[in-house]
């Protein structure tokens, strides 16, 4: 099942189209359980998801009319049979159910179908009965797993998974991420080695482990193993990385315009039309290929280098001279010279909008320079101000609460004064309502505080956090002698300017290396490491260069640049998937508390 793609010297990756192709036959599978005709109600953060996976073309052959989107308010229109696709959740199940009630009231006669994903939940099926509408529904469930985002990326699109699990402590997709596991070795055998960080990295595994002897002992075992090793990595492994502001292209596309799975929507001032165009951020795109993990300052100036190489492209057509030669220009260049030059117009609208909005915010270097000062334990004080300063000036709350978090995680903790101080200035800037947002992010271990009465203030630059602890042993705060160099940088660590090399990019240049750091033992005690090996009947030709990285509770895009540069240098296709993706503002977004809306 290997794809087309070639890697450099790596061999072929797997075909995970597959996944893309189980998903289209499971979901028309349940199109065509209802007669037509038939509507779709579709549950918002479905619909990008869906649009990877089927197009609306295919809908509408298998008998769907008309497509909605699941929100407040009536639906009276529509065709006699429905069919809801919706994530399990109390709002989206009260929504459906006033749809229903009020199809009744008008003596609407409607089938309804209800499909939950990415599994059924007691929980919605309780709502409906205690409605009185049990008996007018149907259930089913569409286990929405792994989605191919690149030849190289997997996301199973669900953003709150951080929330649930590490704040609510909540194991609802605990059997998704499980199953998925166990479907991803079902089409392409067994990993061979394992190795595991953190305690939800363990408890899935393990459910996987118990779901394969219970449920289909004998399913992967004769598949051939194309990929040897997984890797599980808990989020709160590395908060910091996924609290840095992004500085890659792609992290700070994520930021600007918002990218949902894999798609990004760029305004009618880039595409240059009367509507906002939908864009792939993928490999296919030869032009965001080359930028997406390169530092934004330098950009522009590949951009441009593009720009002249495509111009040359096109004055060659003055160069023809007979027909043959205008067929071979027009075969040969022509046609993906047309599509990069698209594209290229869009990256470039793109640089100019995100660079726009950072020369208004006209702090977002003293940001920066706070972020990495506080990595690097220099010039607390001047960071402490700037904290102070943001929170006063009612600075994007975001932005505010990622440098509060920043600091707690790096120095193990805010100092009580301060906290009490920092959390009262907070809550008269953003609101009351955000004592539930500071609670889930103490929760999470995010944003806490510690006893500083006996603690000599100017020392503490002399850090004994968790995190100063893992940096000396790790190795993941490079000397500050000179500049780091973004345009051909030496390490990753340019991703943050030179201040930090992700604490992920470490753990598994650690575990694929055999010449290791001599604290990697004494730092895997305190990142509950485990390991352990699975027996495989045959192994693929290329399964030993083929290695997964999971990173439960999201990944970021500074962590997917710096895996893909690690997979360079080690000379392996490393596949990186996680429960989402995000830049710097979605993970902490999620946590915070949505304000009350009384209607």
């Amino acid at each position: 099942m290997a794809a087309n793609s070639q890697s450099e010297g790596k061999g072929p990756l797997p075909d995970f189209s597959l996944f893309r192709t189980v998903a289209k036959t499971q979901l028309i599978h349940l199109l065509e359980s209802l007669p037509e005709p038939k509507d779709l109600v579709l549950d918002d953060d479905l619909m990008r998801p869906l649009d990877r996976i089927v197009g609306a073309s295919v809908l509408k052959e298998h008998g769907v009319s008309c497509i909605y989107k699941l929100e407040k308010g009536k639906l009276l229109n529509g065709a006699p049979h429905r069919l809801y696709l919706f994530r399990p959740s109390v709002k989206n199940t009260a929504m459906i159910a006033a749809q229903i009630r009020a199809d009744h009231a008008a003596d609407k006669q409607r089938t309804y179908r209800l499909v939950m994903t990415p599994r059924r939940s007691a929980l919605c099926e309780k709502i409906l009965e205690r409605e009185g509408l049990y008996g007018s529904v149907t259930f089913d469930e569409f286990p929405l797993e792994f989605l191919a985002l690149d030849d190289d990326i997997l996301s199973m699109e669900h953003g709150l998974f951080f929330k649930d699990f590490f704040v609510n402590n909540s194991f609802a997709f605990h059997h998704t991420v499980a199953s998925a596991l166990m479907s991803f070795e079902g089409l392409f055998g067994k990993f061979q080695n394992v190795h595991i960080f953190g305690q939800c990295s363990s408890v899935i595994f393990g459910m996987k482990q118990k779901f394969q002897a219970e449920l289909a002992p004998e399913a992967s075992k004769g598949v051939p193993s194309e990929v040897g090793t997984l890797i599980l990595i808990d989020r709160d492994v590395d908060y910091t990385s996924a609290l840095l502001s992004p500085l890659t292209y792609e992290g700070l596309l994520d930021d600007h315009f918002g990218i949902s799975s894999g798609t990004v929507d760029f305004e009618p001032t880039l595409s240059g039309g009367a509507k906002s165009i939908k864009w792939i951020l993928n490999s296919q795109d030869e032009i965001f290929r080359d930028i997406r993990d390169r530092h934004f300052a330098t950009v522009f100036s590949h951009l441009s280098y593009k720009a002249k190489e495509i111009q040359a492209v096109y004055n060659r057509k003055n160069e023809l001279k007979t027909v043959s030669d205008m067929r071979a220009f027009v075969s040969k260049h022509l046609k993906g010279t047309s599509s990069q030059h698209r594209s290229l117009g869009l990256h470039i609208g793109a640089c100019e909008s995100i660079m726009k909005d950072k020369a208004t915010d006209g702090d977002f270097e003293n940001q920066l320079g706070a972020e990495h000062n506080l990595v690097q334990g220099a010039d607390l004080r001047a960071s402490q101000q700037f904290i102070e300063d943001s929170i006063l000036r009612c600075f994007p709350m975001t932005y505010v609460l990622r440098l509060l978090c920043l600091y707690a995680v790096t120095y193990g903790g805010i100092p009580s004064r301060l906290f009490n101080q920092w959390r009262g200035d907070f809550l008269q800037s953003y609101g009351y309502e955000h004592l539930k947002t500071l609670h889930h992010l103490k929760t999470a271990g995010l944003l806490y505080e510690y006893d500083n009465a006996s603690v000599n203030l100017s020392k503490i630059g002399v850090r004994k956090s968790r995190f100063g602890n893992l940096a000396k042993l790790l190795n993941l705060l490079p000397a500050r002698k000179t500049d780091c160099d973004i345009r051909n940088p030496k390490d990753v660590s340019y991703l943050f300017n030179g201040a930090y090399i992700p604490l992920t990019y470490r753990l598994i240049e650690q575990v694929l290396v055999a010449n290791k750091l001599p604290g990697f033992a004494e730092a895997a005690k305190n990142l509950a490491y485990s390991q352990c090996t699975q027996e495989v009947r045959s192994a693929g030709p290329h399964s030993g260069q083929n290695v997964m990285v999971l990173i439960l509770g999201g990944c970021t895009y500074s962590e997917l640049a710096a895996f893909r540069a690690l997979g360079r240098s080690l000379d392996v296709n490393l596949i990186v998937s996680s429960t989402a993706f995000f830049g710097g503002q979605k993970f902490i977004q999620s946590l915070v508390q949505s304000p009350v809306v009384v209607s």
